[in-house]
């Protein structure tokens, strides 16, 4: 089992994060108890204990997934995936001091991935560190390899430039990845310039298409750090012949995170005009009958998700799932590197959505309570959809890249 953290009023604010903390408290060590006694009032042997504890954790545990789901989730339940169980045993922890992860399954059958402030994998926070870089994973989620590609230690290529990525697309055998910022930090919300690579991120090049503040309006702060919505090996199975493209509204221009309200932009473009900039619309809404409305006007776009209430950060990823035929997306909400997180799930890419699960405290008591950035590559999908492999990062020991394999459990729909 992985490290648990110690949980204390003062780390968890709100009356609903205190409530639900107290459940824990009491719930817990009842199910503890109960599980002790039924062994001393039938004994058998020390292994059977042990069984009994452990069942009794599996139901606490189960307890508390099911009452994580917040009154102020910004959707109704899902009536479709009533939520997911992790398998915890599963967990891998490498690239220790690297973080963010977004990932794409290319054509050469390998899995892409960039990662922030770090050495990546082999390195550490210091060894090999750099502003940004990328890497290969090959294999399958219970037995993969990891390789620098640009930047890191004993990388196959120098890294050439800093600024962070949050999401790699492949599509005939390009790679493209938004760069957010030149630099670290709060540069990410000045701009979103997209890069290209035709060498499996050997080297990367502009393709002229960036988006600034005040570029699509005078006072439109714009949007940032966008995310492609992720499809199959190389872009297969596509619903059509469009990119599509998820992008946080800044709402404060003096800080990442949160952005509240909560908005993401939604942008499509043709698969052979990714490197055009005037090829972008933006979605506009819904018309009369509820088909979504494509405007070439970035002033007349409007949020395809919100979340009023919590407000969300960048760290968004979005996946098609043909197993189960729904888009999954998965937002961090309310405050950084918390465990703040947010998955919903919809028959198109605009919705509507639906909520699979929604927490403050992501793996609690299996990983350190500070992830974000959780990630589920299409590659590590199986054929039914049901399971799956996630990535993720966070704070502390947590700034590695992590997986865990997890199982979506379905909603009963015969009530």
């Amino acid at each position: 089992m992985a490290e648990s953290s110690t949980i204390t009023a003062d780390d968890l604010p709100g009356r609903r994060r205190l409530l639900r903390v107290g459940l824990l408290v009491l719930v817990v060590p009842l199910v503890l108890a109960l599980a002790l006694f039924a062994y001393l009032v039938r004994p058998t042997s020390l292994g059977a204990a042990k069984t009994a504890v452990g069942e009794g954790l599996d139901e606490a545990r189960q307890l508390w997934v099911a009452v994580s789901h917040w009154p102020s989730a910004p959707y109704p339940k899902s009536d479709v995936l009533a939520g997911f169980e992790l398998d915890w045993t599963s967990h891998k922890r490498l690239a220790e001091g690297s973080g963010d992860w977004g990932t794409t399954w290319a054509d050469d059958g390998h899995l892409y991935t960039a990662w922030g402030n770090g050495g990546g994998f082999g390195g550490t926070n210091l060894d090999g560190r750099v502003m940004l870089g990328f890497a290969r994973i090959e294999g399958d989620p219970d037995d993969y390899q990891a390789f620098n590609v640009w930047g890191g230690v004993n990388a196959e290529n120098p890294a050439e430039f800093g600024g962070k990525a949050y999401s790699l697309l492949s599509v005939d055998g390009v790679l493209y990845t938004w760069r957010c910022g030149d630099a670290d930090g709060d540069t990410a919300l000045v701009s979103q310039e997209l890069f290209r690579s035709t060498n499996h991120s050997a080297t990367w090049r502009r393709t002229g298409v960036r988006f600034e503040q005040n570029m699509l309006a005078e006072g439109d702060p714009g949007f940032y750090c966008p995310v492609f919505l992720q499809f199959g090996k190389d872009y297969e199975g596509a619903r059509d012949g469009y990119a599509y493209i998820y992008a946080p509204e800044i709402q404060q221009t003096d800080s990442l995170y949160p952005q509240i309200p909560g908005e993401v932009a939604l942008m499509r473009v043709p698969e052979t005009k990714i490197n055009v900039r005037s090829a972008y619309e933006f979605f506009a809404g819904f018309d009369a009958d509820g088909e979504p409305i494509w405007s070439f006007d970035g002033r007349a776009r409007s949020a395809v998700f919100e979340d009023a209430e919590n407000g969300i950060t960048q760290h968004i990823a979005a996946v098609y799932n043909p197993g189960l035929d729904r888009y999954i997306l998965i937002a961090e909400h309310s405050t950084h590197a918390e465990g703040n997180f947010g998955m919903y799930e919809a028959l198109t890419p605009w919705g509507p959505w639906r909520t699979v699960h929604f927490t403050d405290g992501f793996g609690r008591f299996e990983t350190l309570d500070n992830s974000f950035m959780w990630v589920i590559p299409s590659k590590w999908l199986s054929d039914d959809g049901q399971s799956f492999t996630m990535i993720y990062t966070g704070k502390g020991r947590n700034d590695s890249w992590n997986t865990v394999n997890g199982r979506f459990l379905l909603a009963d729909r015969s009530q």
